[in-house]
C-alpha cells in the first residue's frame, strides 16, 4: 500500500500545466469503477449484437460477472480506466468524466496511471 493511500493524503500532480490534488480511491470509487466496466460491456453488446435474445443472454452474463482484482487492474491500465479513476481522484474538483478524459493523452498516460496505481494501492508496473 502506498503512503498516499495509507495516510489518506493524496498527492499533487501537474497535468497539462495545472496542479491537481488527487485523492486516494475509496471502496465506493472502486465499486463505481466495477459498475462502469460492466456498463461499458453492456453498451458494447447493445451496439454490436442485433438479436434481442442474444443481447439479453449476454447482458445477463455481464451482470452476474464478478470481476477479480486482476480484471480491475487491467481495466485501470486502459485510457478509459485511467480517465475514470482520475475523475474519481479529482471528485472534489467537480469535474465531469468527459473533462477528466480531456486531461489524459498519450504523453501523460503513464505518469497518471502510476499516480493512480499508488492512490488505489495497486503495485506499480514498470
Amino acid at each position: 500500500m502506498s503512503i498516499a493511500k495509507a495516510t489518506g493524503e493524496g498527492i499533487t500532480l501537474e497535468i497539462k500545466g495545472k496542479k491537481y490534488k488527487l485523492l486516494p480511491a475509496t471502496i465506493g470509487d472502486l465499486a463505481l469503477f466495477e459498475q462502469h466496466i460492466k456498463e461499458n460491456k453492456i453498451a458494447l453488446i447493445m451496439k454490436t449484437v442485433k438479436e434481442e435474445k442474444m443481447q439479453f443472454k449476454l447482458i445477463e452474463k455481464v451482470m452476474e460477472l464478478n470481476l477479480s482484482g486482476n480484471d480491475i487492474d487491467k481495466a485501470m491500465e486502459t485510457m478509459e480506466g485511467s480517465a475514470f479513476m482520475l475523475w474519481r481522484s479529482l471528485r472534489h474538483n467537480k469535474l465531469t468524466l468527459d473533462e477528466a478524459k480531456e486531461l489524459i493523452d498519450v504523453s501523460n498516460m503513464k505518469t497518471i496511471s502510476i499516480a493512480i496505481a499508488g492512490l488505489v494501492g495497486t503495485p506499480e508496473k514498470k
